[in-house]
């Protein structure tokens, strides 16, 4: 992916990026693909995006200041009581 691409997606001015895009930009950053796709609007039937880009992406009207007080109230929150966004990894929920 070339760089023009990646500041115009940073800057907004690629209205609606393909998905192969997107995955690319996944790949390379090593971002999880339903992030990426919820940030874009792109609503995928499996699998849910990270609080953080959904309060973006719900929430894009507000100031960048009032978006990262939101993600870092829901971190607080989601401290206090023991929940883990990332959810467990694989095999750690499993018994035998």
């Amino acid at each position: 992916m070339a760089a023009s691409n990646v500041l115009r997606l940073e800057q907004g001015t690629i209205a609606n990026p393909r998905p192969e895009t997107l995955k690319s930009l996944a790949d390379v950053l090593d971002l999880d693909l339903s992030d990426l796709y919820a940030a874009a609007g792109y609503i995928q039937p499996e699998g849910l995006p990270s609080f953080a880009p959904y309060l973006r992406s719900k929430y894009s009207g507000l100031p960048a200041s009032a978006q990262r007080e939101l993600e870092t109230s829901f971190a607080k929150i989601a401290a206090k009581h023991g929940y883990d966004p990332n959810g467990p990894q694989p095999g750690e929920d499993e018994t035998e």
